[in-house]
């Protein structure tokens, strides 16, 4: 079943709603209903993206039919490409599917050598890998030749998928043939994932999976794929299957799928199998992505299951995105229902859900309603978003609307946001209005935000007004934004500017920047930019930043260089991340390279970093790389980091290897990343390792890291576990800890267990109030 994503611009409303207080629903309610079904219709007609729950369309409709691409002669394309090359680099890359469907089949190899002269690298790599598709689709075979030839690994990688897809399109035989002849590595999983992309069937992806002799965990982001398919045509054998699957990643994911899917068609369905799935957040999950699904599909049903008994194990968090999606098909019933709840935290959300969607459509209404409430928290959060939504029709109303508000944050909220939504639209104008502002911090970021607007329209003109104010905190927080903004378009001027800086967080933040632009388009130019810095943690930023681009192209160069720097602990950070990312991509290459160090100090870190960047793809040769290192710190750091990917996958075999450390904190420390991990995933399995542990302090520590993990997803579980801490002082931070949490899900539970508990009356009360 086709389906679309709508996601929730207004991230700010799920901040808010944990922190403003009660306020009267009931005028809100006044205020929408006495527009009737009419708004509702209007919302409806005008929805946007702003929930986050799944949307999906019924009858989608059908596509028209494009007409076949004139093709062009290979000197019409040479010209075409070379009047592309001229344009600003966001349109070049809107160019590049019209001008590869213009190629005649047998020019591709000659526009390809075309493409290899043209720059930046991004570009470059997007026009190959898009000519490498169509030559796939007749000569796979010669296509594939070329990929294979490309010297970068990460370009020839990328260009090699790129083939493999259009291959399996039209032979999914002959490019699975290709596939299996392919060496265990991180190629043969992106390889086998772009098979499955292209497999019409569920069940034979799935098989293809399963006999690729990988761990489905690496292939986490196929499961949607398979499983979406899957339950759509029978949601009761993709379930049985996900439940199935070894415990990790992919299961997660598969089970979140089947629930999405089951649920748009038979919630309650969904709801007795989500309830055979044992105790972990795996079934925390599936019961999150059912009540998703159903919200889009009756949502006063999925309301009303959450303020049911069976839904008060995530109401807090849910209900907020039902009722927005509630809202968004009938404000008038929604708000109707959500009247008729007692005034709680839960009554809260769902009226700020409410006002979201109100805001959306008529945020004049809801700017005449916030006036009424002078004062309140709700009131305060809400103006900044109704300033931007009024400003985006009518910004001098907003202004205006401003200008009545008496002095304070919430004027000037309203005032920051309203000429933020002008100045995209006449920045000029915003600019004079920002300058009328007396002297102070509130026109200093008045001017900030105008000049972060008109330098995204036009750069130039922003940066000449910026230019010409006067000295002072707003002319550089605005130079900075300007300047963030000329990165994009020359990073070489960007740089001159920020080295001209004084030392500053600012100056450091705006280098850092530089770096990451400069290196996606010019990744040698920025390389050189970056050594000839001083050496100090600002060059070390920059070169972190650049740290992805060079280890793809040259590995051992990069590592060469971070070893070679002077010794502190951003470098030591620099060579670390290096050498786990070569580790990723090539760690044979990697390892080769590390033990021809002359020194053992070099060689043991780096083979230290080695074994973090094994740990997802190759946890045992991981571990076996750690117990070759000497005792010390850096073998105990890259033990905790392999035990904490590995538990992630395998917990069973993370807590075996765990237990076999000599050294009693660090297997302490170990066994509370396994639980961490284990529980969240199935805290059953977890609690039967936990109950084998012989008594000592590492079982201690495992203990208190479970009571961690229940404290947010089972507290009523977590207070038998409390009752086994000896120690008093830890005992109450443990209480405190999961009451705190309890409180705020199920106040009333959490209050009868803290009364039955022998401590004073003084510190109950303390621990009721720091719950609230």
């Amino acid at each position: 079943m086709p389906r679309k994503r709508i996601i929730l611009s207004a991230t700010l409303f799920t901040i808010i709603v944990f922190g403003c207080g009660v306020y009267s629903g009931r005028r809100l309610a006044s205020k929408a209903n006495s527009r009737g079904s009419r708004q509702a219709q209007s919302i409806v007609e005008n929805a946007t993206n702003h929930s986050l729950l799944l949307k999906r369309e019924k009858t989608p409709s059908k596509p028209e039919k494009a007409e076949p691409p004139k093709l062009r002669s290979l000197e019409q394309v040479e010209a075409s490409l070379a009047e592309i090359m001229t344009r600003v680099l966001r349109e070049r890359f809107k160019a590049i599917n019209d001008l590869v469907a213009s190629v005649n089949l047998a020019d591709v190899p000659h526009v390809l050598e075309l493409a290899e002269k043209t720059a930046p690298i991004g570009f470059r790599t997007s026009l190959r890998n898009s000519l490498l598709e169509r030559w796939a689709q007749t000569e796979p075979v010669a296509a594939m030749d070329y990929a294979n030839k490309i010297s970068i690994p990460q370009e020839r990688q990328e260009a090699t998928l790129a083939v493999l897809r259009a291959w399996a399109e039209n032979d999914s035989a002959s490019a699975a043939k290709w596939v299996n002849q392919l060496p265990p590595g991180t190629l043969r999983v992106q390889a086998i994932e772009a098979l499955v992309s292209v497999q019409k069937d569920p069940l034979a992806a799935m098989a293809l999976l399963e006999s690729s002799g990988s761990s489905l965990d690496r292939f986490r982001d196929a499961a949607q794929t398979i499983f979406e398919s899957w339950a759509q045509l029978d949601p009761q054998g993709a379930a049985a299957k996900a439940i199935s699957l070894p415990r990790g990643g992919f299961r997660q994911q598969a089970l979140q799928i089947v629930a999405s899917t089951w649920a748009w068609n038979d919630p309650l369905g969904a709801i007795q199998w989500s309830k055979t799935i044992p105790e972990s957040s795996e079934k925390h999950q599936a019961l999150n992505a059912i009540v998703t699904g159903w919200a889009d599909s009756d949502p006063k049903a999925a309301a009303e299951f959450l303020m049911s008994s069976d839904g008060n194990w995530n109401r807090k968090n849910m209900l907020y995105q039902v009722i927005s999606v509630w809202a968004n098909k009938d404000t008038p019933a929604a708000l109707a229902w959500v009247e008729q709840l007692p005034d709680t935290g839960e009554k809260d959300r769902a009226m700020y859900s409410i006002a979201a969607q109100w805001a959306q459509t008529d945020p004049k209404a809801v700017m005449t309603y916030l006036e009424t409430l002078p004062g309140s928290r709700f009131r305060l959060g809400m103006m900044p978003y109704i300033a931007q939504q009024l400003a985006n029709e009518n910004p001098d109303e907003a202004l205006a609307w401003a200008q009545r508000l008496p002095p304070g944050e919430g004027r000037n909220q309203v005032f920051n946001a309203a000429l933020t939504q002008m100045a995209q639209r006449d920045p000029e104008a915003a600019a004079k209005t920002a300058l009328e502002f007396p002297p102070g911090r509130q026109r200093d970021q008045l001017v900030s935000s105008v000049a972060a607007q008109w330098a995204s329209v036009d750069l130039d003109a922003a940066k000449q007004w910026v230019d010409q104010l006067p000295d002072g905190t707003g002319r550089r927080e605005a130079l900075q934004t300007v300047y963030s903004q000329l990165a994009n378009t020359d990073p070489k001027a960007a740089a001159a500017y920020a080295q001209s800086l004084p030392a500053s967080s600012m100056r450091n933040q705006l280098l850092s920047q530089v770096a990451a632009v400069w290196g996606n388009t010019d990744l040698s130019a920025a390389l050189a930019w970056a050594q000839s810095l001083p050496e100090n943690e600002t060059r070390l930023a920059a070169l972190n930043n650049l740290r992805d681009g060079w280890v793809n192209s040259d590995p051992q160069g990069a590592a060469a260089y971070a070893l070679n720097l002077p010794a502190s602990e951003s470098q030591k950070m620099l060579f670390s991340e290096t050498l786990s990312q070569w580790a990723q991509n090539d760690s044979e290459a990697a390892l080769k390279w590390a033990n021809s160090l002359g020194s053992n100090e070099s060689r043991n870190r780096a083979l230290a970093s080695i074994s973090c960047g094994l740990a997802e793809s190759s946890p045992r040769d991981a571990a076996s790389l750690v117990a070759s290192l000497p005792a010390g710190p850096e073998q105990a750091e890259s033990a905790l980091t392999v035990v904490r990917t590995w538990a992630g996958n395998e917990p069973q075999e993370a807590a075996a290897w765990a237990a076999s450390f000599g050294d009693t904190d660090l297997r302490g420390n170990a066994f509370q990343a396994v639980i961490a991990t284990w529980a969240m995933q199935d805290s059953a399995g977890a609690e039967k390792w936990l109950n084998s542990l012989p008594a000592g302090s590492p079982r201690d520590a495992a203990v208190g890291s479970y009571i961690g993990v229940l404290a947010s997803t089972a507290p009523e579980r977590a207070t038998s576990w409390i009752e086994e801490v000896k120690d008093p002082s830890t005992r109450l931070n443990y209480i405190t800890s999961v009451a705190q949490q309890w409180l705020q899900s199920d106040r009333g539970s959490a209050e009868a267990w803290l009364q039955k508990l022998n401590l004073p009356d003084e510190t109950k009360n303390q621990i009721f109030h720091s719950g609230e």
